[in-house]
Order: C-alpha cells, then structure tokens, then sequence
C-alpha cells in the first residue's frame, strides 16, 4: 500500500485507489453510491481531499461496515427472495456455528438485525414462528 502522499493536498483517483488497494472502478462505484464522493476539477476529473483520505482509511479499516451485493434468486415456484454473506468473523463473535447455526432476524422497516436465538419465543422446542401479513403490516 502506497503512503508517500501523506503530506499531499490532493490526489487523484488512481493513487487514491492505490492507496486503498482497489480498482479505480471500485473507487467510481464508491463515489457513485455516495460512499467516497470525490471532489471535481474544472475538467470533471475526480479529486480527493485530506478529508477524503481520512474517510477512506476509515472506510477500510473499519470491521464494523461491509458494503456488498445482494444476490438474487428464484425458488421452485418462481417467487424471488435475497441472499447476503455475511462475514465469518462476524459470526463467530455471534456464536453462530455450523454445528448452531440458528439466528433470529428481525426486519424494523429500516434496518436487519441480526442476533442470536437466545431471545426467540420457542426456542428450546424448535418451533418456528410465522408471521401472516396483512394489508395492514406489510
């Protein structure tokens, strides 16, 4: 990983994506989500700040955010659902194992949690919980 520019005012997208040990297809994908927004030159090209360098190191050593693609798929009777990895370390610091690998996510309209079972209603029998949704809560 590049460090010669940490006294640099400003850097361009190639060396920031150096920097970060990523493409500078990445780095545009970044910008265009509004995750690392560059600033412009008069020309249009992407330029970055002190400012951005510091979000950027951030953003790369921060364990706690993970920006991925969700994978969608189609079940036997054509119905689509999500499917996200979630990082192992992640996980384990759950107590979610192979040989237990139950967890209860919940949905709050704005954010998935994701916590051990512990909390689950029926848990100790194995029951599973469904939930009928209705015109007035879905």
């Amino acid at each position: 990983m590049n460090t010669e520019f940490q006294g640099a005012k400003r850097v361009s997208a190639v060396e920031l994506a150096d920097f970060m040990g990523i493409s500078t297809r990445s780095l545009t994908r970044m910008d265009e989500k509004g995750i690392l927004v560059a600033s412009r030159t008069k020309s249009g090209r992407r330029v970055y700040t002190t400012e951005h360098l510091q979000l950027a190191l951030k953003i790369m050593y921060d364990s706690t955010v993970r920006f991925t693609r969700l994978r969608f798929l189609k079940n036997g009777e054509n119905s689509i659902y999500g499917r996200v990895c979630i990082p192992r370390k992640w996980l384990e610091k759950l107590n979610v194992t192979p040989d237990d690998p139950t967890a209860c996510i919940r949905f709050d309209g704005e954010s998935i949690i994701i916590t051990k079972t512990a909390d689950l209603p029926g848990e100790k029998t194995g029951e599973r919980i469904y939930i009928q949704e209705d015109e007035n809560n879905s």
